[in-house]
């Protein structure tokens, strides 16, 4: 059996259509955080993805772990919010497991999961 195998490209193209398709629930998210606290994940929600949207149709990093740190520190300058510092933290936490590399099999997917944990766990103190 053939193992999995993530090219940049796939993982710029899976990042792209996650933006694209978060963007479509930004109000709903808004009303949900609304009803909980002061209903700014949507504007969030919206900045990230926009974030994430320019980074990836003008770099050109082949490191996909540098690639998804500096997404991450794209995302973090654009919303300093929880929720987008939390974002950011898992990309930079991901990219770092990953960095140097320029393609992705399955056995690298479990450790850039682990390290967004970390690095959420870390940024958020608990």
């Amino acid at each position: 059996m053939d193992e999995l195998m993530i090219t940049r490209q796939d993982l710029v193209t899976i990042l792209q259509k996650t933006a694209v398709d978060i963007k479509k629930h930004v109000n709903e998210l808004r009303d949900l955080d609304a009803a909980l606290g002061d209903g700014d994940l949507g504007v969030t929600i919206e900045l990230g993805s926009n974030a994430m949207l320019a980074y990836l149709s003008a770099q050109d990093e082949v490191d996909i772990g540098r690639m998804l740190a500096k997404m991450g520190m794209d995302i973090n300058k654009v919303n300093p919010s929880t929720f987008g510092t939390l974002l950011a933290s898992a990309f930079m936490g991901a990219g770092k497991a990953v960095q140097g590399k320029t393609v992705l099999f399955a056995g690298d997917l479990l450790p850039m999961g682990y390290g967004a944990i970390d690095a959420i766990k870390k940024k958020g103190q608990s």
